[in-house]
């Protein structure tokens, strides 16, 4: 997931501090005709501002942001462009928390209402970083995780979207997202096409 992209895109864009009303709405359904929210892949850059029932948060070439909230908690929604088709898109959460665990309290509340609309996942595990101690305390595992020794990663995928929750962090500071990839017009592109789509903050 290339360490959260859409956090190193909200920085890139300087959102500007709109009070945007958050509704608890996540709009994809492997019941409905829609790969992500009311969008599919390939779309245009205005069909996709169009399919968004609030004005964008910010606005590059290559991404639109907006202000929704998912399973109750305030997100960042981003979406990217590659020659103007719609290729990526996801959710950054930002709220944040005093107590490390509610980050992963968080994750698990995510999870829960991806299972519930996706089903069971294809991977879903929790990776220590080489060379750490692994702690064998629960209480431990948002801290060790805001510290960049644990990552929470749960995948689900249904051969044209590949969708991956993720939660890690650096520094004492955790982040926690959601990304959905097209197969076709992502995941299996070549590895220096993929390079280029978006260009300053991909990597």
């Amino acid at each position: 997931m290339k360490q959260l992209l859409l956090l190193l895109l909200s920085v890139s864009l300087g959102f500007a501090a709109l009070s945007c009303k958050d509704r608890d709405t996540e709009k994809t359904s492997k019941s409905t005709q829609f790969n992500f929210r009311k969008t599919t892949w390939g779309m245009s850059r205005d069909q996709v501002k169009a399919s968004e029932d609030t004005k964008p948060t910010g606005e590059k070439q290559e991404v639109i942001t907006f202000r929704d909230a998912l399973a109750g908690i305030p997100a960042i929604v981003g979406y990217i462009f590659d020659g103007g088709k719609l290729i990526r898109a996801g959710y950054l959460m930002r709220g944040t928390h005093d107590n490390p665990d509610q980050y992963v309290k968080d994750y698990d509340k995510v999870k829960t209402l991806m299972i519930k609309r996706y089903g069971a996942p294809a991977q879903d595990e929790m990776l220590w970083k080489e060379g750490v101690k692994q702690s064998q305390d629960p209480g431990q595992f948002g801290k060790d995780a805001c510290n960049g020794d644990l990552t929470y990663i749960t995948i689900w995928t249904d051969g044209v979207t590949m969708i991956k929750e993720r939660l890690s962090g650096e520094g004492g500071i955790c982040k926690h997202g959601v990304m959905f990839d097209s197969v076709d017009l992502f995941l299996n592109k070549p590895a220096a096409e993929k390079g280029a789509d978006v260009a300053s903050p991909a990597n």
